[in-house]
C-alpha cells in the first residue's frame, strides 16, 4: 500500500529506559517534570540510590515567543550529574542548570566491584516535526477503526467491512471506551480528551499516577493497533493538551 506524509509537532522530551527496559520518551508538556524513586514522579525508577519523591526536576519555561527553554534542579542526598556534550559534572544542589539538545541526566544507581559507577541517563531532545506515515488509500479503499465495546475490541474496516480485530486489555479498555464516550457526547465528532481525564478515566481518583503512565499505556497501545494496520488513523497526541481518538461510530 502506498503511504502519504503528515507532520505532527511534539514538545521538548526526554529519552530514557524505563524500569522495564523500554525506551520512552515523556514530554515536558508541564511546568516541571519531577524525577525521582516513587510513582508520585512524572518520572520514576524504583532504585534505592535514587530519592523517593524528586531527586531532581526539569521545568519548561516559555516565553512570550513561544520559545522553551529547559531547566534542571538537583534536590537529591546522592547526586545528579549533567554530561554535555561529553564534558560529565555533578551539578550543584539547589542550582538551576539550562539544558541544551543532546543534554543528558544521570542519576547514580549502583557501584560495581571495580568501582565503576552505573547511571540512568535521560536525555533532552527538542521539539520536533515529525513525519508520521499513513497509508494513501488504494482506488476507493478506505480503512478506519470501529470500536465494538460488548466484545472490548477493535475492529479493523475496510470499505466498512470487518476484516481483522483488536483484543484490548482491561486499562487499554478503560481508555478507548472513556473517549469514544466522549466523541459520542460530541455528537459523534472526535474531541480533545485532557490528561487528568484519562488518568481518572484509566485508574480513578484512588491511584497515584502520572502522565509518564499514561504515555506508556497510549504508546503500547498504538504499537499493537500499527503492527496490525500501520499508519491508521487512530489515536493522536495534541502537543501538552492531550489526545484525540479516531475510531468510526
Amino acid at each position: 500500500m502506498a503511504e502519504t506524509q503528515d507532520f505532527e509537532l511534539t514538545e521538548p522530551y526526554l529519552l530514557y529506559v524505563d524500569k522495564d527496559g523500554f525506551e520512552v520518551e515523556t514530554p515536558l508538556d508541564i511546568a516541571e517534570t519531577k524525577i525521582g524513586r516513587l510513582r508520585e514522579n512524572e518520572i520514576y525508577k524504583h532504585i534505592g540510590s535514587i530519592t523517593r519523591l524528586r531527586h531532581c526536576s526539569v521545568k519548561t519555561i516559555t516565553n512570550d515567543a513561544n520559545l522553551s527553554s529547559v531547566w534542571l534542579t538537583d534536590s537529591s542526598k546522592n547526586g545528579t550529574w549533567l554530561d554535555s556534550e561529553g564534558n560529565v559534572k555533578r551539578i550543584e544542589k539547589g542550582k538551576e542548570i539550562q539544558l541544551f539538545r543532546g543534554d543528558t541526566i544521570m542519576i547514580l544507581t549502583g557501584v560495581n566491584e571495580d568501582k565503576t559507577e552505573n547511571f540512568w541517563r535521560l536525555q533532552l531532545h527538542d521539539a520536533v516535526t515529525r513525519i508520521v506515515e499513513r497509508p494513501r488509500p488504494e482506488g476507493n479503499l478506505i480503512i478506519t477503526l470501529l470500536f465494538v465495546k460488548s466484545l472490548k475490541r477493535l475492529h479493523v474496516l475496510k470499505n466498512n467491512l470487518a476484516t481483522e480485530s483488536i483484543h484490548l486489555t482491561p486499562l487499554e479498555f478503560k481508555l478507548v471506551d472513556y473517549m469514544d464516550s466522549q466523541n459520542q457526547k460530541n455528537g459523534g465528532t472526535p474531541i480533545l480528551c485532557d490528561h487528568e481525564a484519562l488518568i481518572t478515566a484509566v485508574w480513578g481518583d484512588n491511584y497515584n499516577r502520572t502522565r509518564n503512565d499514561l504515555n506508556c499505556l497510549i504508546r503500547d497501545l498504538r504499537k499493537k493497533v500499527y503492527l496490525t494496520v500501520p499508519g491508521v488513523r487512530f489515536m493522536e497526541n495534541q502537543w501538552g493538551s492531550g489526545f484525540i481518538l479516531y475510531v468510526s461510530q
